[in-house]
């Protein structure tokens, strides 16, 4: 009797196995070849652009290789609001 509940409980937990395989979705990463910097003058105009909005600015960064050596380079400079709260 015991055999058979053990050949019975490994047919079920074989038959739970079969499940048919998925199929992955191809994906691809599309990068642009070049990741162009901005300037300083560029980012400092940007972060008073921000500053006069009074709103905070976001530095978004990009690594270029200089010489072998990854670097970090400034691509976006973007306005996100602020966390204070003015009192009127």
């Amino acid at each position: 009797m015991k055999s058979l509940v053990i050949a019975v409980s490994a047919l079920l937990l074989t038959a739970c196995n079969n499940t048919p395989e998925r199929k992955s979705w191809e994906q691809t990463l599309v990068v642009p070849p070049h990741v162009y910097g901005m300037s300083r003058g560029q980012v400092i105009s940007a972060i008073l652009d921000c500053e006069e909005t009074e709103t905070r600015p976001v530095l978004i960064y990009g690594q270029r290789t200089i010489n072998g050596h990854p670097t970090e380079i400034v691509t976006e400079v973007t306005c996100a609001p602020t966390r204070r709260y003015k009192r009127y």
